[in-house]
């Protein structure tokens, strides 16, 4: 007989790391919904508007790669628990902000947060599935991508109609707060450390880790690294597709309230 269906632990894993990315999505995606009502509050011109929401993604930019080192040495766990915790903290401080200056910085600090987190996540998907499903992994956490952006607008709309915009702000740090909690107790960066899991599942991955992957055993730095044509070629393509999809991602909810006059519930619908 078949054996059936059998839940394995780094189907929780993976579960996790979706939810991650789905919190940090929404983190990110709500300044873009609430900038018309925060701009309204503190009389921002639409440069300042562009300022306040270009601060996260400098920051964001900026500590990608110092991300990556540090979840290398340091590991994954520990990058994902510090900086959403920190990316949290921020997102609370957005809320009390009363003036351009401290929204800027505010929101750059959050996007430092942000920004040391993402090769920590893609280290951590590696370290808990098999290389011969890697790339579904992967593809499934990055579904968050475009979920993140399409809830937040219900979300923030939500609760901007009933307690104003920061609310919003004030709401998120609670997820990202219990989710960290969550990754430091249920993730480790050795899957042989999780209580309750497998021998078999345990062997299923050191496997596949020490015989699988293209290049295992192959030391290379950084400068090496970045001379592979993939890395840069994505590099150029990633940039142009960011400016444009992140672009339009930011301003979409102001020019929907400000240019089209549709209101706050209209907008999220249309914005989602």
């Amino acid at each position: 007989m078949e054996e059936g269906f059998k839940w394995k632990y780094r189907y929780t894993a993976l579960t996790g790391l979706f939810v991650f990315w789905l919190v940090a999505y929404m983190d990110r995606m709500v300044m873009s919904v609430a900038i018309p009502y925060i701009a309204k509050d503190f009389n921002l011109s639409p440069v300042a508007m562009g300022a306040v929401m270009s601060s996260f993604f400098f920051g964001y930019a900026l500590c990608q790669i110092p991300g990556g080192f540090l979840a290398d040495k340091y590991g994954a766990r520990k990058v994902m628990t510090g900086t959403i915790v920190f990316w949290s903290v921020f997102t609370a401080i957005t809320g009390m902000v009363n003036n351009l200056f401290n929204m800027i910085w505010v929101r750059a600090l959050f996007g430092v947060g942000e920004g040391l987190v993402p090769a920590a996540t893609y280290k951590s998907c590696a370290t808990w599935t098999p290389v011969k499903q890697r790339a579904f992994a992967t593809s499934i956490m990055l579904c968050s991508n475009c979920l993140g952006p399409a809830l937040a607008p219900l979300f923030v709309a939500a609760i901007m109609a009933e307690w104003g915009w920061r609310m919003v702000f004030y709401s998120l740090t609670i997820p990202g707060l219990l989710l960290g909690l969550w990754v430091w107790v249920c993730l480790p960066d050795n899957p042989a450390d999780k209580k309750g899991i497998s021998q078999a599942e345990i062997d299923e991955l050191k496997t596949d880790i020490s015989t699988g992957a293209v290049g295992a055993g192959t030391k290379m730095s950084f400068w090496d690294i970045v001379k592979l044509e993939a890395v840069w070629k994505s590099f150029c393509i990633l940039f142009f597709q960011n400016m444009t999809t992140w672009g339009f991602l930011s301003w979409q909810p102001s020019y929907m309230v400000m240019a089209r006059g549709l209101s706050l519930s209209k907008m999220g619908m249309a914005a989602s």
